[in-house]
Formats: C-alpha cells, structure tokens, sequence
C-alpha cells in the first residue's frame, strides 16, 4: 500500500490486514513519506486486529510485514518497482503521478475506494497474478496466455541494407558465419526483378 495523509489511515490499515489473514506466509508493506502517517496506520491496525477472527494467522504474518519511510515520491517508485507487488494499492494526493512510474506490480488498485479485496470479489479484474517479485518479469494471465502467437518480420531491402552491418559484426563475433553469409550474399548478389 502506497498512502499518505489523505487516505484514512483505519482504511489503509484494514486493507493491510487484509492481506495478512491468508497464511502465515503472508506480508504486507505500508510505503508513504510520512512517519506520523504510518504510526496512524499501524495504531489502527493493531486496534483493529483484536476483532479479527484470524487474529493469530495475522500476527505471525505481521512478522512478514513493513513499514517504510521514504524520502520521495521518487523513492517510492523505485522501492515498489524493484519489490513487484502482486498487489498494490495507491491511495495518494499524486497517484496518476506515481501510477505514471510504476511499472511493475500485478494489478494495481487506484484511489481510497479502490480496496484490493473488491477486486478479489467483485472488479471483474483478473486474478491469476505473479507472485513473489514475478511481476517485474510477467504479467496477470489473460486471454493471450492460452493463445499461441507467431512473430512475423517483414523487412524491405533498404531495411536489410540499414542492419547489415549489425548483423555481420554480431554474427563474425559469435562465430557464425552462416548467419553473416545470409545477409552479406543479399547485397553482394542482389535479385533482379
């Protein structure tokens, strides 16, 4: 989760929560540039544990979890993008700004309203996401998944003539001739007609 103090930090907190109570294993992360802010956050979150039919799942699972301070909304980027989140939450002043430099994260909840558990129910957004930091190799399974796609190059002669010498140098440098041949023959023989 993304916050800062406009987003209501019992929201925030129950939305941390709600991540912890899948198993032991779980973890959540508060990030927000407010130190006052987390404290709020973290305070409703354990006033809120105390309710939670779950309550022992998620304190071993808060053992997973963090809190981090950063310096910048800069900062926050770069931690969430180099952290992939299966999830991510952006309840900010700024989240088209921030949005706009995330680039890795399985689905992403935009604004105070947007919980993540609405988009385990109801969104209609897909569920099958990368875990564990995948996310910043692969995308949430689609459509495209089951189907199978072929790649098709079309290139013209000054296309050929224009990577000619790309293609040369890196295929004399690995040691393939053949590959070099393939493409020097089209130039030294061109086809007529």
């Amino acid at each position: 989760v993304i916050a800062d103090e406009t987003a209501k930090p019992s929201w925030m907190a129950a939305d941390l929560l709600s991540q912890l109570e899948h198993g032991e294993d779980s973890q959540s992360i508060l990030i927000t540039t407010s130190r006052a802010y987390a404290k709020k956050v973290v305070q409703e979150m354990m006033k809120q544990l105390l309710v939670l039919p779950r309550k022992n799942i998620i304190q071993k699972s808060l053992q997973n979890s963090a809190v981090v301070i950063a310096a910048s909304l800069e900062e926050i980027c770069a931690i969430t993008n180099r952290y992939a989140p299966e999830h991510l939450e952006i309840a900010c002043r700024d989240n088209q700004k921030i949005l706009a430099k995330i680039m890795n994260a399985g689905s992403i909840f935009l604004g105070k309203y947007s919980t993540e558990p609405l988009g385990d129910y109801a969104t209609g957004a897909n569920h099958t996401l990368p875990t564990a930091g995948f996310a910043a190799m692969f995308s949430p399974l689609s459509p495209e998944s089951f189907g199978k796609m072929v790649q098709i190059q079309k290139v013209s002669k000054q296309g050929a003539r224009a990577l000619q010498k790309t293609v040369e140098t890196l295929a004399q440098t690995e040691g393939l001739t053949a590959h070099k041949n393939a493409v020097t023959i089209r130039q030294a023989e061109p086809q007529r007609g």
